[in-house]
């Protein structure tokens, strides 16, 4: 009789034990998994080709930029929480930025000022002296037309047009990837330099994502 009572004691601590372990299962099943890192999702290219779509350049937004071009690639780090500088694939210095309020200064290798850049209301203001009185201004009109001044006077306009996800600024530019069209005015300044253009171009994108 006590033999019998041992047995059913360890039985029902068996089934106890088993309980509990499923138990401790269904909950742990329950717990949300963790979310998976996922990549960054601000990266962008933005493609700059030729009428015959021949890549003169493509700009790479990412953590680290990247400008590719038929003659170099130049990469921009940032060094501080409000400059980046763009180096070359052997480490050579070729520009900086230092990030402003409300734009942002390019400077050259040697920290001369090349340009200084104002985004305010809309309009883009370019000017190669810190008080800015000799600056271009680029503006789209409500009718979609690209406007540039200079000294008061209009020196440029361009009525971008679509073709799929071409934007074509002219009869020898095309883009892809640009999120703003008035952006595009940058490539129409002839006072840039090529590679200033795609760099401030660049930082114009990172300013208005």
């Amino acid at each position: 009789m006590k033999s019998k009572s041992i047995l059913k004691f360890l039985v029902s601590l068996f089934l106890l034990g088993f309980l509990v372990a499923c138990s401790g299962e269904s909950k742990e099943s329950r717990q949300p998994e963790p979310i998976p890192v996922t990549s960054n999702t601000s990266e962008a290219y933005i493609h700059i080709n030729d009428s015959s779509n021949v890549n003169q350049a493509t700009l790479f937004l990412g953590e680290t930029f990247e400008l590719r071009t038929a003659d170099q690639t130049l990469f921009g780090e940032l060094t501080k929480a409000d400059k980046r500088k763009y180096y070359d694939s052997n480490g050579n210095l070729h520009y900086s930025v230092k990030y402003k309020t409300d734009g942002f200064k390019l400077r050259d290798a040697n920290e001369q000022l090349l340009w200084k850049v104002k985004v305010n209301n809309g309009r883009i203001k370019i000017a190669n002296d810190e008080a800015m009185q000799n600056a271009y201004k680029i503006k789209q009109s409500e009718s979609g037309k690209i406007k540039i001044s200079h000294q008061e006077k209009e020196i440029k306009t361009v009525r971008p047009s679509h073709n799929g996800p071409i934007l074509q600024l002219s009869q020898n530019q095309n883009i892809v990837g640009l999120a703003h069209e008035d952006l595009g005015g940058i490539l129409l300044l002839d006072a840039l330099q090529p590679m200033e253009q795609y760099v401030i171009l660049m930082e114009l994108t990172k300013l208005q994502p």
